[in-house]
């Protein structure tokens, strides 16, 4: 038997209940299209980090390494916070996925 094909007593899956609890609180997001985003986006950031990181630093390598470890926090928290933001609000306008 599928767990996430089980009712719970509102009569809403196990599936849509770890999707509200996870969007509105903390907990991993096993949506495929949010996750895909987040990494496109932090790929962005690491690339953009690195490049910035190689122009301003007098060594090279390091600048890469510090930039690129820099675009990779920014760019997971930044996607990150935005996409509670917006799954919250998508939540709070009765909008569920």
């Amino acid at each position: 038997m599928n767990p996430t094909r089980q009712q719970s007593p509102r009569g809403s899956t196990l599936r849509f209940v770890y999707n509200l609890f996870t969007d509105l609180f903390f907990g991993p997001n096993f949506r495929w299209k949010d996750n895909l985003l987040q990494g496109i986006i932090v790929a962005a950031f690491l690339a953009m980090g690195a490049v910035y990181g190689l122009l301003i630093a007098e060594d090279p390598y390091q600048g890469i390494l510090v930039g690129s470890l820099i675009g990779i926090v920014s760019g997971g928290l930044g996607s990150g916070f935005s996409l509670m933001i917006f799954r919250g609000l998508r939540h709070l306008l009765g909008r569920h996925d």
